[in-house]
């Protein structure tokens, strides 16, 4: 009785999450976002508006893989535009990793590792 309640794309194993379903950001504007500022993102300026937007994006698509992680969905189903976006978000994240190395800020430089490695646990 119970699998009569539920839908039957449950019991289809090539099911293919929704991405929009399940991370309530807009995937479309932080990965334009990375991509339009990215260019422009001067790291040697504390108050660059590109580089804030970039990384607000980056650690906008890391709060997905944050959601993602929480639940026991196999992120190898995810859509390849899903993945594409992480990659971006983790080359945004090296640009910042590499600059804070650089500078000598080795705190800035431990976050932005562990934001990395995140990415690199999904």
């Amino acid at each position: 009785m119970f699998n009569l309640a539920l839908p039957a794309y449950v019991f289809c194993v090539t099911f293919l999450l929704d991405a929009d379903a399940l991370f309530p950001h807009d995937f479309n504007s932080c990965s334009a976002v990375i991509v339009l500022h990215g260019p422009h993102v001067d790291m040697a300026a504390e108050t660059s508006p590109s580089r804030d937007r970039c990384l607000q994006a980056a650690r906008s698509i890391l709060d997905s893989v944050h959601s993602l992680s929480a639940t026991t969905f196999d992120p190898s189903l995810l859509p390849r535009t899903v993945t594409q976006m992480w990659e971006l978000a983790t080359a945004v994240l090296s640009l910042f990793f590499s600059t804070a190395l650089v500078d000598g800020r080795e705190e800035d430089a431990a976050m932005f590792r562990s934001e990395i490695e995140v990415f690199m646990c999904v």
